[in-house]
């Protein structure tokens, strides 16, 4: 495996998520306490959504929504069971919440759900007018050369690796998952809760970019960095994890799509960025490295730079 080998990177799509969405608080387009009922109030389910008339932008970007998580519920497991070829809608995978009892008071418990980050991907529609991943393209991936990351929102994607899940997975799907970058279950179904398939030389370069402080304003990136506590040394803010570590504070998010997992970690005290990859499922039976992994990493590489200075 190479660090240019290209996966589906799983959730790590919603820091893109994220940023574009800051990216339209700093040009006065949206407001992160403004409730979300003004771009989506007119949706003929929307007021069916737990907590709908008190959801903010930022309950939705820091998952203190309340709005249960549709990648968990078991009628949307067995919809995929059913047919792993079918994408299904934006507003299917949003229909698999609707009417559900609220999981807290919108401000007041982490709750993480893809589905937050569905109803993020629509609002960015709504203000732009644009497809979310044209607006993607334009705004991040061409400007910053992220010339190795792309889009799921095709069958078959150019350049991504073999992908391998245990046999007794949810999802009942093969223990190959991917063969000649056609995965069995379409990629589309993420949309902007994670949505795309990178090199893990792309992601340490985008969590370089955009957590040292070279995609959003100060004032936002201080925003995105500012966490609701969710355990023991860990925060989330809007769209990043924020751990503490033995090498002080590091930033950044996990990403999980069957067969294959990523994780990438910005530590701003060195200002370095480190980016693993593994074409298995973090959540099975492989041993994978995941967040440990990359501290490992980072701290090797620290190493070196102290050595020879």
């Amino acid at each position: 495996m190479r660090a240019s080998d290209r996966m589906f990177s799983g959730s790590i799509g919603k820091t893109y998520v994220a940023a574009l969405m800051l990216k339209l608080v700093e040009e006065g387009k949206a407001s992160l306490d403004e409730k979300i009922s003004y771009w989506l109030g007119d949706k003929p389910w929307f007021g069916r959504l737990p907590n709908a008339k008190q959801i903010t932008l930022r309950s939705l970007l820091n998952h203190t929504s309340g709005i249960p998580n549709h990648a968990e519920d078991k009628e949307f497991f067995e919809a995929v069971k059913k047919d792993p070829n079918d994408a299904q809608t934006h507003e299917r995978l949003i229909g698999y919440v609707l009417d559900k009892p609220p999981l807290a008071p919108v401000g007041t418990k982490f709750a993480y759900a893809d589905t937050n980050y569905i109803l993020i991907g629509l609002i960015i529609e709504k203000i732009t007018g644009k497809s979310y991943y044209s607006v993607l393209e334009q705004q991040i991936l061409q400007p910053l050369h992220l010339n190795d990351t792309l889009s799921s929102d095709q069958r078959v994607m150019p350049g991504v690796v073999s992908g391998y899940i245990d046999s007794d997975n949810p999802f009942g799907l093969p223990a190959k998952v991917c063969t000649n970058g056609r995965d069995v279950l379409n990629p589309a179904i993420e949309w902007t809760g994670g949505g795309l398939a990178s090199t893990a030389g792309d992601l340490a370069r985008w969590g370089w970019l955009l957590l040292g402080g070279r995609v959003l304003k100060e004032a936002s990136l201080k925003e995105m960095l500012t966490g609701v506590e969710i355990g023991p040394g860990i925060k989330y803010g809007l769209g990043i994890g924020i751990v503490d570590t033995r090498l002080g504070p590091a930033y950044g998010h996990n990403g999980e799509f069957p067969g294959f997992g990523s994780t990438l970690m910005y530590f701003p005290r060195y200002r370095i960025s480190v980016a693993v990859q593994v074409n298995t499922d973090p959540e099975g039976k492989a041993k994978t490295p995941g967040r440990e992994g990359a501290i490992d990493l980072a701290e090797i590489i620290v190493e070196h730079i102290q050595a020879h200075k």
